[in-house]
């Protein structure tokens, strides 16, 4: 689909013509309902569960996440053929060579709050252009009509929860969270980061879901005010982060040194090789995603720990504790 990228648009990003923006978004909307139908009659009957390893260590994973992985790829490819899917069930050998559209899939994120019966999870699919993403959807399961809702959107298209546009709550102070308002907090933080006292006094009605998907993209939908999430990978934040942009938040991640910065994707460093691929699936990071305030505020009261000895001591605690929470 490269003929569908215009020139760079003088910042040095390409641009997209909107009817392609338009069209990944009605795929990534359709494959997340035809997943979720299917995960859907699934949840709480007989599960073939088995465990697998892969870049963060031992996870769980069903006869459904498959299922799910492989009808949403069949649906991008029948529409997109010559686009590339990057699914958290696929095979890691031989990786393919990235190319112009790649797309995020996670085919059930929370599969361990699926597999118990906890109707917290999530699917996700999202399109990226060279690394960022430009259209998402992501299904979850909601006591409502019909059984879920959906939240999408698509690049300078908006965010949305169903037919309800979003928009980030801002808090009136100056970032600071607000009392009795949920967040999102993950719940090895103090190990990795030194929090700051006016976070510890001010950190809202903290909640761990299971699935980083679901609880970034109830921070766009206002459900959440703020989350501190992961380290999750691709799959797991592709389509939220986008939709938190387009409902007027911001994503924050750690930069090489450790330092919070903005964070739009995927696309540094970008190329049509196997190295781009390698990097993307191997990528795990803790975000932060709220208003522009709120994650200033939090930046400024979150500061890594040096890596060594406490950096160990976290990751094999996390481990005992957790698993893998995807």
């Amino acid at each position: 689909m490269q003929s569908h990228a215009s020139q760079s648009n003088g910042s040095g990003e390409a641009r997209l013509e909107s009817g392609l923006l338009i069209d990944l978004h009605a795929t990534a909307c359709r494959a997340a309902a035809k997943a979720g139908a299917l995960v859907a009659t699934r949840f709480g009957g007989s599960l073939q569960v088995s465990s697998k390893v892969d870049e963060v260590g031992k996870s769980l994973v069903t006869d459904v996440d498959r299922e799910s992985q492989r009808l949403i790829t069949e649906i991008v490819a029948e529409r997109f053929p010559d686009h590339m899917v990057l699914g958290e069930e696929d095979a890691h050998e031989n990786e393919p060579a990235a190319r112009e559209f790649v797309w995020a899939v996670d085919p059930i994120d929370g599969t361990t709050n699926f597999i118990n019966g906890l109707p917290i999870h999530a699917i996700s699919v999202a399109a990226l252009h060279r690394g960022r993403p430009v259209a998402g959807a992501v299904w979850a399961p909601w006591p409502r009509v019909g059984g879920y809702t959906m939240f999408h959107g698509y690049l300078s298209g908006g965010a949305w929860r169903d037919k309800q546009r979003l928009t980030i709550k801002t808090p009136d102070n100056d970032g600071e969270p607000t009392a009795g308002r949920l967040s999102g907090l993950s719940l090895g933080l103090p190990f990795t980061y030194r929090v700051g006292q006016p976070f510890r006094r001010r950190h809202g009605e903290p909640r761990s879901c299971g699935s980083a998907t679901l609880e970034v993209c109830m921070v766009a939908a206002g459900i959440m005010e703020f989350s501190v999430t992961g380290p999750a990978q691709i799959w797991d934040f592709a389509a939220a982060t986008l939709l938190v942009s387009e409902a007027g938040g911001v994503t924050l991640a750690p930069d090489e040194r450790g330092a919070w910065a903005p964070f739009t994707g995927w696309g540094a460093s970008y190329a049509f090789d196997q190295e781009t691929s390698r990097r993307m699936r191997s990528w795990r990071k803790q975000l932060i995603c709220a208003s522009p305030k709120t994650a200033a505020f939090i930046a400024a009261n979150l500061k890594p720990r040096r890596r060594g000895l406490m950096h160990r001591i976290t990751r094999k605690l996390r481990s005992a504790m957790q698993g893998k929470v995807r």
